[in-house]
């Protein structure tokens, strides 16, 4: 291999971490809102997965822009965005960096793996029908960007040593990340190959391609040095044919293969540059295209009898049936069931909220497994903020506008007074009515009470939670419950 073919592999190599490098970094600004909000929503509207779940919700603005891209991307070079612009595929390259650095033998050779195919295809048709179904369990479990955004949420929440919520969403975030990224030492982009529905989609779509990585046959010398640094485990050490299904792009193959036998070629020349394998290569991506077809519809038909009962309106009443007091969320959640089946739990809202009252909840099988959720018992939702309906990148929040906010019900307030201080203490209070921003609460005298009672006019009340904040009686949550 000649020093200018060397330094042009090195060179796509750099210019591949560079790029990703900048991708991640402004991904960080962006989730913790460093950066101009207009910019920020651009950056985080780039994800496949958000930007596909926000294509259920109607397009507008930056998504149409976004989505565009990403086909560009995609019908361009197959899988380079998990190796570009998903910020946990860049993590992983971190654990795969540090493995290296403390000698970790590596141990994903695509011949020990090939068993897991038919675990990504029912993975992806699992969450797929699930999301169809209503429910958002799978899709907050496994996208890759809510996952890469939690963590953020959890590290400055661990920096400004203000964790909010219970300790079991907290822990479920570190050891679901955890989950992922140690396994990255030894196994690599484990869960990108095998796991992640957004790679198996990926997947998919590779196929259609215009220019892929390919081995010339013919001018490889089987040194398997392309095999020892491939991140993504896609290069079959018995055939030395890239797994375009696996492949993403990293060109770490390119950059170390002496003879020039790795190539970046269009598709309609892959003929000139594999002529050995050719025919056997095209058979074999015939079987793929079959067995992929085969898998999705078997996984289809066997999740479509469970997943009709988990979305029948009998499930939907036992689920509501358990818990009496239901959880409020955030502004722009408008219709609970529509909020459910969208939010990924990726704790934007939560990061942007200024008065920190949206905090993690463990959810449930029809909801993401964490869940944004509204707290009073610190503060309230400020009178002019609408900013937590602004950022939501799935669309999971409608947007709400400040003239609008009054108007938009987040939460139904009902009194119960017998832990009020009026009630059981006899004494006069009347600061949850003169507190409430929208004069929702009323002062009004009852038989046997020495003093007037506070009574809610639910065609007021937005559920800001200002009373319950500002009430002076040590358990006032038994007193102001809001529900959704």
């Amino acid at each position: 291999m000649g020093v200018k073919s060397l330094s042009r592999s090195i060179t796509w190599k750099l210019a591949r971490r560079i790029v990703s490098s900048l991708f991640f970094l402004m991904t960080c600004l962006s989730v913790w809102f460093i950066l101009p909000q207009q910019l920020s929503n651009q950056i985080l509207n780039i994800q496949l997965g958000q930007a596909t779940i926000r294509l259920t919700t109607g397009l507008a603005g930056w998504t149409i822009v976004a989505i565009i891209t990403l086909v560009v991307i995609i019908v361009g070079f197959g899988r380079i965005y998990c190796s570009t612009i998903c910020p946990l595929g860049f993590l992983q390259d971190i654990s795969i960096w540090l493995g290296k650095i403390l000698g970790i033998k590596r141990d994903y050779e695509i011949e020990k793996i090939k068993r897991l195919k038919i675990l990504r295809i029912s993975i992806l048709a699992i969450t797929v029908l699930l999301f169809v179904a209503g429910s958002a369990f799978a899709t907050g479990l496994l996208e890759p960007f809510s996952i890469f955004s939690r963590l953020l949420f959890f590290l400055r929440m661990l920096f400004q040593r203000s964790v909010s919520g219970s300790v079991m969403p907290m822990m479920f975030i570190a050891v679901t990340t955890l989950a992922i990224v140690l396994p990255a030492i030894k196994h690599g982009r484990f869960f990108c190959s095998w796991i992640c529905p957004v790679g198996t989609m990926l997947w998919g779509f590779s196929i259609l391609s215009l220019f892929k990585f390919r081995i010339d046959q013919s001018a490889c010398n089987h040194c398997n040095k392309c095999l020892a640094n491939c991140k993504a485990g896609a290069i079959s050490k018995q055939t030395k044919l890239i797994d375009q299904a696996l492949c993403v792009g990293c060109f770490n193959c390119l950059s170390v293969c002496n003879q020039q036998a790795v190539k970046i070629i269009p598709e309609k020349n892959v003929n000139k540059c594999e002529r050995i394998v050719d025919e056997n290569e095209k058979a074999g991506i015939t079987e793929n295209r079959r067995k992929f077809l085969r898998q999705f519809s078997s996984a289809l038909f066997v999740m479509s009898i469970p997943l009709s009962v988990i979305g029948s309106s009998e499930w939907q009443g036992i689920q509501s049936g358990k818990v009496q007091l239901l959880p409020v969320f955030p502004l722009g959640a408008m219709n609970v069931e529509r909020f459910k089946s969208k939010c990924t739990g990726c704790m934007l809202c939560a990061q942007r909220c200024p008065s920190k009252i949206i905090i993690p909840s463990i959810g449930s099988i029809d909801g993401s497994p964490i869940l944004p959720v509204l707290n009073f018992k610190d503060n309230y939702c400020l009178e002019n903020c609408v900013v937590c309906s602004q950022v939501c990148p799935t669309g999971a929040l409608q947007e709400v506008r400040v003239e609008e906010k009054n108007n938009t019900k987040m939460a139904s307030l009902k009194l119960d007074l017998t832990a009020c201080q009026i009630v059981a203490e006899g004494l006069e209070c009347a600061i949850c009515a003169e507190i409430c921003p929208l004069h929702a609460i009323e002062m009004q005298r009852i038989p046997d009470q020495k003093y007037p009672v506070p009574v809610v006019n639910q065609n007021l009340c937005n559920g800001c939670g200002k009373c319950l904040f500002r009430c002076p009686v040590k358990k006032r949550e038994d007193i102001f419950q809001f529900t959704a």
